[in-house]
């Protein structure tokens, strides 16, 4: 796990495995300090048993998101809300993007805008 920093719950979470697997825990008393449900516990050293200490990692971690909108669609908005369309409101704007084939929600284009 090189290069990994651990949050102090994800700490406390790793010694808690820790002493379920060493039997010096019992997962009720698990469950009771990391407020969790008895079936997480479970999920918790299943997944320890399976995988090490990488378990503590969330599966997604450094991972591009799906939604995300790719920075030359931002910029290519941008410019064309600077230079064509400078005098639009938001609303207006949307609709144009629209027709040229551009399909933005409103709450990002508002964002992006305010950037400029």
């Amino acid at each position: 796990m090189e290069g990994f920093i651990l949050k102090a719950k994800d700490q406390l979470k790793l010694e808690i495995v820790y002493k379920i697997t060493g039997g010096q825990m019992s997962q009720k008393e698990a469950q009771k300090i990391l407020q969790v449900s008895e079936r997480t516990v479970r999920r918790y050293v299943h997944k320890y048993r399976r995988q090490g200490i990488g378990f503590i990692r969330h599966g997604n971690l450094r991972r591009r998101p799906r939604n995300k909108i790719p920075m030359e669609l931002k910029r290519q908005v941008q410019k064309l809300a600077q230079e064509k369309y400078f005098d639009f409101n938001i609303c207006h704007l949307q609709e144009k993007l629209l027709q040229e084939g551009i399909q933005i929600k409103y709450q990002t284009l508002r964002r992006w805008c305010h950037e400029i």
